[in-house]
C-alpha cells in the first residue's frame, strides 16, 4: 500500500550526549530511581518528531505497565522535581496544523481540554528541529519550570569536567606531555 506524501511522518528526535550522561549520573547517584527512568523512557518513546511534544496522560502511561495511576504519578513527580519533565498546556489561540492534529488524542475519551495538555522533556536532553527551534523550546521549558533544575546543575558539572579535560589534553599535546601543573604549558626542566 502506498502512503500519500501528506500522511508521511518525517523528522527525528535528537538525544544530546551530555544530557544522557547527566541522566546516567543521576541514576548512579540515586537521585533518579530506576522506575522513574522507566517512566522517562516511556514518555520519550511518545515524543512527536516534529513538535517535540508527548501527547500522553499519566493514566495512559500507567496502563502501559499495568500500574495504578497514583503510583505512576509519583514517578512523574520525581521527573518534574529533577527538571527532566514539565507538563504544559498549549495556548488555545494557536491553530494546529493538520499534520499535528492527526496525533492528538481523541478528545471524547479524556474531556474538553485533553488535546491541549502535553509533556515536554528537557530540550538539553531531547530536542527536535534546528538551533532556533531548540532555543525556543528551551526558553519555553525554563519559563514553565521557573528555576535552575538539578538536571541542569549536573549537566553544568559534566560540561565543566569536559572543558577541563579538553584543556588538559591540549596542554599535553602542545608540550609533548611535559607540562608542569604550575607552569601550565612551560616545559619541565630536564
Amino acid at each position: 500500500m502506498r502512503v500519500p506524501p501528506c500522511d508521511k511522518l518525517t523528522g527525528f528526535t535528537m538525544w544530546h550526549h551530555q544530557g544522557v550522561r547527566a541522566v546516567e549520573r543521576m541514576l548512579l547517584d540515586g537521585s533518579l530511581p530506576p522506575r522513574a527512568l522507566l517512566a522517562f523512557w516511556t514518555i520519550a518513546a511518545r515524543v512527536h518528531p516534529l513538535t517535540g511534544k508527548a501527547w500522553a496522560t499519566g493514566d495512559e502511561l500507567a496502563a502501559v505497565y499495568g500500574m495504578h495511576p497514583e503510583n505512576f504519578g509519583r514517578h512523574l513527580s520525581v521527573l518534574k522535581k529533577l527538571g527532566l519533565l514539565v507538563r504544559r498546556k498549549e495556548k488555545p489561540e494557536k491553530k494546529l496544523e493538520p499534520w499535528e492534529r492527526r496525533f492528538l488524542p481523541d478528545a471524547a475519551t479524556r474531556g474538553p481540554h485533553s488535546g491541549r495538555l502535553f509533556m515536554q522533556l528537557h530540550p538539553l536532553l531531547v530536542s527536535v528541529g534546528g538551533r532556533a527551534k531548540r532555543d525556543r523550546a528551551l526558553a519555553e521549558f525554563r519559563e514553565a519550570v521557573g528555576r535552575v533544575t538539578p538536571f541542569e546543575e549536573v549537566l553544568a558539572a559534566i560540561k565543566a569536567e569536559d572543558e577541563a579535560q579538553e584543556l588538559a589534553d591540549y596542554i599535553k599535546r602542545e608540550t609533548g606531555g611535559q607540562a608542569t601543573p604550575a607552569g601550565m604549558g612551560t616545559p619541565a626542566a630536564a
